[in-house]
């Protein structure tokens, strides 16, 4: 029996005692807000630069707890252009700014000779994490 009020995904990964509205890549953070610097863009990588402890790499709840500090710490470094922003503002922005960086890459991709077609959408690519679902029965 499922009890009458879920956990939330904070106290899940015993993280918060408060809930987590909104997912917050950030991938998608650093890429529009630090565009110009140089380098890798995985979390691990992004740990490194925002001094965030990544203990238990490619651990679904040690990668979670990573994010979120990392979250946390570009919350800090960029508190001018993100504190304005309402969670609900921030992932409007990330998917437009996720969607832009995808239309870019296909116009690199057509003006070098390819027709790879990017996706647009964010925070999820179902084709991608559950394939079955994108097919026709």
């Amino acid at each position: 029996m499922l009890p009458a009020t879920p956990p939330s995904a904070g106290r899940a990964f015993g993280l918060s005692a408060r809930p987590v509205a909104v997912p917050h890549g950030p991938r998608d953070i650093d890429e529009h807000l630090d565009r110009y610097r140089k380098g890798r863009r995985t979390l691990a990588d992004l740990c490194a630069h925002d001094d965030v402890k990544l203990v238990g790499a490619h651990d679904a709840a040690a990668d979670a707890a990573a994010a979120l500090e990392v979250v946390r710490a570009m919350g800090r470094r960029f508190a001018t252009r993100l504190g304005p922003l309402s969670p609900a503002q921030l992932r409007a922005r990330q998917a437009l700014w996720c969607a832009t960086r995808a239309r870019n890459l296909e116009a690199w991709f057509a003006r070098n000779g390819s027709s790879d077609p990017c996706d647009l959408k964010w925070p999820l690519r179902l084709c991608f994490l559950w394939p079955w679902l994108s097919r026709a029965t």
